[in-house]
């Protein structure tokens, strides 16, 4: 679906009620639609915005790896797209340059690899210390996880 005029204020509802939530925005199709918006979608100055707002929670990648360029049909479905050449495969990464430039050089180095990197860092860290406090589990007969109330 093509995003309202009021979408950023709907994540940014979300994101602010869940503050460990980050979000992503690598589809090729939702690159087009910040750096290309229809009337009646969020401006790229919205954009701009919105994730110097939510600078340490939003991510990107090439989103390359489908090897297919999709689109948007008229009713705002997703449809999937002919193979691409390798010159368009590769140019997916170029989609968001105005977007970067809206940014910053900061904001654009968090959204681009700093974010990631720290999140799956720590990630990382946490997934391993469950693994050595688990290590010696028998995995065929695990207690559920308790889940205390807020």
């Amino acid at each position: 679906m093509k995003p309202a005029a009021d979408h950023l204020a709907h994540v940014a509802s979300v994101l602010d009620g869940c503050p460990a939530w980050s979000v992503d925005i690598s589809w090729d199709l939702v690159q087009e639609v910040i750096v290309r918006p229809e009337a009646g979608m969020p401006s790229l100055a919205d954009w701009g915005r919105f994730i110097t707002r939510y600078q340490d929670r939003v991510l990107w990648g090439s989103d390359t790896v489908i090897y297919s360029r999709n689109r948007l049909d008229e009713q705002g479905q997703a449809v999937r797209g002919a193979r691409m050449s390798v010159a368009d495969y590769l140019a997916v990464a170029d989609v968001p340059a105005p977007l970067w430039g809206v940014l910053g050089s900061e904001v654009s180095r968090k959204v681009k690899v700093a974010n990631a990197v720290r999140i799956f860092d720590a990630a990382r860290v946490k997934v391993r210390a469950w693994e050595a406090a688990h290590a010696s589990d028998d995995i065929w007969n695990l207690e559920p996880p308790r889940v205390s109330a807020p």
